[in-house]
């Protein structure tokens, strides 16, 4: 009988795993508008290198909260904008 793989935190399955790597693309294309680079935009928000940065732009793993303030702010969107929350309608 095989064993069932265990999920690391920041591992995400299915749906989840749509999810984040939608937004890592949001994320990316954010980070291009403002064009900054990923060691820029690390450095931007206290990380000390920018290898966590690089896993939330390879969908590996989501940011903290603390952290996605400071992309929403560093990068100058909302994180409805990043996180996918904003209607189709626009509001």
């Amino acid at each position: 009988m095989r064993k069932p793989r265990k999920n690391r935190e920041g591992d995400a399955g299915g749906e989840a795993r749509k999810e984040l790597q939608a937004f890592a693309v949001r994320l990316r294309q954010a980070r291009e508008k403002t064009g900054q680079t990923q060691q820029q935009v690390a450095a931007a928000i206290g990380l000390s290198n920018y290898n966590s940065y690089q896993y939330w732009e390879r969908a590996q793993r989501w940011p903290s909260a603390e952290y996605l303030l400071s992309l929403c702010r560093t990068l100058d969107v909302t994180a409805d904008i990043l996180l996918g929350l904003r209607s189709k309608s626009g509001g």
